[in-house]
């Protein structure tokens, strides 16, 4: 008996662009799934035209969570993002990241390239003050 496997598909959205709860405030998006090999291509062009030229926000704000999943693919889409943040006169950090994320960028060292908050008040302050 031969099995097959079949993708499945949780919502067409891995991450939902929130937008900016004032004029000046931090842009939040929020990632209704885990960052993986399976939707990283798709996130990655949910983010793009939020990381553009022709308005960028100030800062990002991504809102993970304990239960996501972040695999190396994830890790690099969010260090490239914020580094792009960064190219545009702003920055991104990582809201509530969840532990595989944390081991990861204390693993390879990168703490100085991806800002990650405990929480939402953590992640305001940090914004307000401008990193």
């Amino acid at each position: 008996m031969a099995a097959s496997v079949v993708p499945i598909t949780i919502g067409s959205e891995v991450l939902h662009i929130l937008g900016r709860p004032t004029r000046t405030g931090p842009t939040w998006v929020w990632a209704q799934q885990d960052l993986d090999l399976a939707t990283v291509a798709a996130a990655g062009a949910e983010l793009a035209p939020l990381l553009t030229d022709a308005a960028p926000p100030r800062f990002v704000l991504l809102y993970l969570g304990a239960e996501r999943f972040v695999d190396v693919r994830g890790l690099r889409l969010i260090v490239c993002a914020a580094r792009r943040a960064r190219s545009l006169g702003g920055d991104l950090a990582v809201v509530a990241p969840p532990r595989c994320l944390q081991w990861m960028v204390d693993r390879f060292d990168l703490g100085g390239e991806l800002h990650l908050a405990r929480d939402a008040r953590q992640a305001g302050r940090w914004a307000r003050a401008g990193r």
